[in-house]
């Protein structure tokens, strides 16, 4: 039907090769009509990953987590795959992909594993989190806060947390199938 639609489905999997930093691997699903039309696609991976007061586990292993804030910078990506300072009056080209793929790679062979993207919601979103799956970076990713949702002197603090849960919970829709999120 014409709209959103929800559905799930099993399908087993034997032995899948899991998502990490020093092993990116995607898999893909597409989803044809009985035309053979691609209908939409998705890209995901397996990876398990928990904290505790011992370290971060990834895939049962300890690793330890080297990462930087990410910040929508004034650079642009150069034909080699370097990123340059923009020059005046230059577009700021942040949210190109191929601008993500030439910093995150270079941060990648700096030794990062691990990015915080924390309040740049205007140059961040599926093109950076498919390059951070891509490349093999980790991505802690915190969400906003509206004070006033959280605020027990608002007129009404219970609508106003609800809000904030449901804006979460399409944030988490939203990033579910990235394995390079560990929120």
């Amino acid at each position: 039907q014409p709209g959103e639609n929800a559905f799930s489905w099993d399908f087993p999997m034997q032995n899948p090769v899991y998502w990490c930093p020093d092993n990116p691997h995607l898999y893909e699903l597409r989803l044809f009509d009985r035309q053979g039309n691609c209908l939409g696609k998705e890209r995901f991976g397996f990876r398990d990953f928990k904290s505790d007061v011992k370290g971060f586990y990834m895939n049962g292993q300890k690793m330890v987590l080297k990462g930087t804030q990410w910040n929508s910078i004034n650079y642009r990506a150069k034909a080699t795959g370097f990123i340059e300072p923009l020059k005046p009056g230059e577009p700021l080209l942040t949210s190109n992909k191929r601008y993500y793929f030439a910093y995150l790679k270079g941060l990648k062979e700096a030794g990062v594993n691990c990015i915080r993207t924390h309040s740049d919601t205007k140059h961040r979103g599926r093109d950076l989190f498919e390059v951070c799956d891509e490349v093999g970076i980790l991505h802690y990713d915190d969400w906003s806060t509206d004070s006033s949702r959280l605020n027990a002197k608002t007129e009404n603090p219970s609508a106003n947390m609800a809000g904030q849960l449901q804006y979460f919970e399409r944030w988490l829709y939203f990033i579910y199938n990235h394995p390079s999120s560990v929120m």
